[in-house]
């Protein structure tokens, strides 16, 4: 995977623990 699927992966990440 390219760089950019990993970043947003990771934004998606932070973005749930910020949910929960």
């Amino acid at each position: 995977m390219t760089q950019l699927s990993i970043a947003v992966c990771i934004d998606i990440i932070k973005l749930s623990n910020r949910c929960t």
